[in-house]
C-alpha cells in the first residue's frame, strides 16, 4: 500500500475548484487531534497543495456514470484529514466535541513503512450490523442520535473512499495495473456501506440528518458534528453511491430499480446541503472554536454540539473478532432479517437442511421404511430423535429448567417504593424446550395440538398435568417451551398473587394480554453486540409483536408470538440466532403485577439454553 503522504502528489490537477476554502479546516482538525510531527507535516503539504491547485476545472472521477449521482467538489480535503487521523473506532476520531482518542505512538512509522491503517473488513461489516440494530431501536429517538449513528458506521469508510481517490489518480502505465488489484479492495471494503444506504431506515436517518445540517446553517447554528458530516460523513456516502450505482445494472430489474431509488434519494439530500451557498461560504469561515466570524445566515457560530445522548455506545476495538457474529460467508446484514430488496419486513425463504443422500425409488419398500425415507428428505426427524440431539442438561447444544433468581421482578411494595426483588421459584416447573426448523408447510401454529410434539404426546402417555405452552415464531426457527403445573400445587388452590395474576390473565382479551405479558432474557456469554441488543429488562412482548392466545380449560394454555411482526426484533433475532452456538443465556416469562394483591410477581417459567448448534435442528414430523 502507497504511503498516505502520497496524496497530494498523486492528486495533483484533480481537485476540484473551491477546495482550498477547506485549507484551514483541515489544519484545525488535525492539530486539535494531537497530530504527531509527521501527520502536522502532511497537513501543511496539502494546505499548499490546496492552495496552488485552487484554479483548476474540476474533472469527474474515472468512477462516475452519466445520469447518476456525482461526487461532490467537498469530498478530498475532509477524507484526507479522516485519512490521516486513521479510521479505527469509528467517528470518534473526527469528533472534537469530546475528548480526541489518543494517537498510537507506533502509527506515523507504520503510515511511513505503506503499513494500511483503515478498518478491516471484519470491522466494517461489524459497523454496519450494528448501525442497522440501533437506527431500528432508535426509530423514534431524536434526529441527532440517529444521525449519530450514521457518523459512526460512515465515517468509518473513509479512509478507504481516500484510497480510492488515490487509485483512480494512478491512471497509465504499469502503476495503473496494480492499482486494479488495490481497487478490488477497496470496492470490496465499501461494499458493506452501499447495502446499508440500500436500507430504508438509514435512507431516512440519512436525509434527516442533512435536513437538520440544511436547517441549523439557516439559523447560523452549525456546530462540530455538522461540519464533520459536511466534509467526512456526507462525501463517503457520495462516492460510496457513485462507485457502487453501475452494479446495479446486472440485479433484477425490480430490485435494482428499488435499491437505485434509495441510493439515489440519498444523494440528492447530501447535494442539495453540499452545493448550498450559505453552507460553502460557513464552512470556509469555520474556525472550529469561538464564533469569531460574522456574516450572514449560514456563518458558523460557536455553539458546541448538543450531547444528543450519551446513551450511544460504540462497539469498543476487537469484538469484531469475538466468535459467533461476523463469522461465515454468508451475508451479515441480512442474516435471518429482512430480505435486502424489498425491505418489507417479511423473512426470508429457508429450507430444510439437505438430505446427506438422495432417496431412492421407494417402490416396493415397506410403510415404515417409506415413512422414515420422506422425514429424512425433508429433513425432519421425530420428537425422542429431536430431545436426543438437544438434551436437557448442562452441557453444550441443551436446555434446562434455570434458577429465577437470575432475575429481579416486582416486589409487594413496588407500587409505592418501585422495589423490586430476586424473583422465587416459577409457577409452572419446565417440562420440555424444542426448538424447531420452520418446515416447507410453515412454522406450527398450534404447538399443543400437533401430534409430533410434546403436550399432544404426554396427553396419549395418560399425563394429567395442566400444560402452558409457549410457541415463538422466530423466521426459520420455532421454539417451544412447555411449563406444567399439578392440580394440586399451591397456588393452585386460590388466594394467592400468583393465583389472582393467572386466573385474570386467562380471563383477558388477546389484546389485554398483550399488555401484560413480560418476558425477561439474561445473556450470560455472548458477543458484545448480543448482549446490547438484548439488555436484561422486562420486555412486554406484546405490543411490538403478533401474539395470540388459545385456552382449553382444564388442559392447556398456549400462547403464540410471531417475531416477523417487528423489523427491530427480527434484526434482534437474527443477531441472536446467529450467535446462539456461543451463548448461554436465560429466559423467563410473567404476568405483569399491576395491582397490589398481585405481588409480589412470580415467573410463569424459567428456561436456560447452552451454545444451541442451529445446523443440526430439524422440523417436526408431520405425518406421526
Amino acid at each position: 500500500q502507497r504511503a498516505v503522504v502520497a496524496a497530494p502528489r498523486a492528486m495533483e490537477g484533480s481537485l476540484p475548484d473551491g477546495c482550498d476554502v477547506y485549507a484551514a479546516g483541515a489544519k484545525a482538525a488535525v492539530s486539535e487531534d494531537d497530530a504527531s510531527a509527521f501527520e502536522r507535516k502532511f497537513e501543511a503539504d496539502f494546505a499548499m497543495h490546496l492552495e496552488k491547485s485552487s484554479a483548476h476545472k474540476r474533472q469527474p472521477p474515472p468512477c462516475s456514470t452519466d445520469g447518476g449521482a456525482r461526487p461532490s467538489p467537498l469530498v478530498i480535503p475532509g477524507l484526507a484529514v479522516a485519512a490521516v487521523t486513521g479510521g479505527r473506532g469509528g467517528h470518534q476520531v473526527a469528533r472534537k466535541a469530546r475528548k480526541a482518542p489518543q494517537a498510537s505512538p507506533e502509527r506515523p512509522a507504520r503510515i511511513a513503512q505503506g503499513v494500511s491503517d483503515r478498518p478491516t473488513l471484519r470491522r466494517l461489516k461489524y459497523l454496519v450490523k450494528w448501525s442497522h440494530w440501533q437506527l431500528l431501536e432508535y426509530e423514534d429517538a431524536s434526529v441527532e442520535l440517529r444521525s449519530m449513528v450514521l457518523d459512526e458506521v460512515i465515517c468509518a469508510f473513509s479512509p478507504w473512499v481516500q484510497q480510492l481517490y488515490l487509485l483512480n489518480a494512478v491512471s497509465t502505465g504499469a502503476k495503473a495495473k496494480g492499482a486494479q488489484a488495490e481497487l478490488k479492495e477497496v470496492e470490496q471494503h465499501l461494499a458493506p456501506l452501499c447495502q446499508l444506504l440500500q436500507r430504508s431506515a438509514t435512507m431516512e436517518a440519512l436525509e434527516q440528518a442533512a435536513e437538520a445540517v440544511g436547517v441549523a446553517a439557516m439559523l447560523g447554528s452549525l456546530n462540530t458534528r455538522h461540519v464533520d458530516r459536511c466534509r467526512i460523513m456526507f462525501p463517503t456516502v457520495l462516492e460510496t453511491i457513485v462507485l457502487f450505482t453501475r452494479h446495479l445494472a446486472s440485479a433484477t430489474k425490480a430490485d435494482a430499480d428499488a435499491k437505485r431509488r434509495r441510493l439515489l434519494r440519498e444523494a440528492a439530500a447530501v447535494r442539495d446541503v453540499l452545493e448550498r451557498p450559505d453552507i460553502v461560504q460557513a464552512l470556509s469561515q469555520w474556525s472550529g472554536r469561538a464564533p469569531d466570524v460574522e456574516g450572514p445566515l449560514g456563518t458558523l457560530g460557536g455553539a458546541r454540539p448538543e450531547s444528543a445522548s450519551e446513551g450511544l455506545e460504540v462497539p469498543p476495538e476487537g469484538v469484531e473478532n469475538e466468535a459467533g457474529v461476523c463469522d461465515g460467508s454468508e451475508d451479515e446484514l441480512d442474516y435471518y432479517s429482512c430480505s435486502e430488496g424489498s425491505d418489507d419486513g417479511a423473512w426470508p425463504q429457508t429450507s430444510a437442511p439437505p438430505a446427506s443422500h438422495a432417496v431412492a425409488s421407494t417402490a416396493g419398500v415397506a410403510a415404515p421404511e417409506r415413512a422414515a425415507r420422506r422425514r429424512s428428505s425433508a429433513g425432519s426427524m421425530r420428537f425422542e430423535q429431536r430431545q436426543a440431539a438437544l438434551p436437557c442438561g448442562d452441557g453444550a447444544h441443551s436446555w434446562r429448567p434455570a434458577d429465577p433468581s437470575v432475575f429481579e421482578v416486582r416486589s409487594k411494595t413496588y407500587l409505592c417504593d418501585k422495589k423490586k426483588v430476586k424473583a422465587g421459584p416459577a409457577m409452572f416447573e419446565l417440562a420440555c424446550l424444542d426448538i424447531l426448523r420452520v418446515g416447507p408447510g410453515g412454522p406450527v401454529r398450534r404447538a399443543a395440538l400437533h401430534p409430533d410434539l410434546f403436550p399432544k404426546l404426554q396427553r396419549a402417555a395418560e399425563d394429567k398435568r395442566f400444560f402452558f405452552v409457549q410457541n415463538w415464531i422466530l423466521g426459520p426457527f420455532q421454539v417451544i417451551v412447555v411449563g406444567a403445573v399439578k392440580p394440586d400445587a399451591p397456588w393452585r388452590s386460590g388466594g394467592l398473587p400468583q393465583s389472582r395474576v393467572w386466573e385474570r390473565f386467562v380471563a383477558m382479551s388477546v389484546e389485554e394480554q398483550k399488555r401484560v405479558f413480560k418476558v425477561i432474557i439474561s445473556v450470560e456469554e455472548g458477543p458484545w453486540l448480543v448482549k446490547r441488543a438484548v439488555p436484561k429488562r422486562p420486555v412486554l412482548v406484546g405490543r411490538p409483536l403478533k401474539m395470540s392466545t388459545y385456552h382449553a380449560p382444564g388442559d392447556h394454555f398456549e400462547i403464540v408470538v410471531d417475531v416477523s411482526a417487528g423489523k427491530t426484533e427480527q434484526v434482534v433475532t437474527g443477531l441472536v440466532l446467529k450467535a446462539l452456538k456461543n451463548l448461554q443465556l436465560t429466559i423467563g416469562t410473567l404476568v405483569e403485577g399491576a395491582k397490589e394483591d398481585e405481588l409480589p410477581e412470580s415467573l410463569l417459567m424459567c428456561a436456560g439454553l447452552k451454545n444451541v448448534d442451529t445446523a443440526v435442528l430439524s422440523c417436526p414430523d408431520d405425518e406421526r
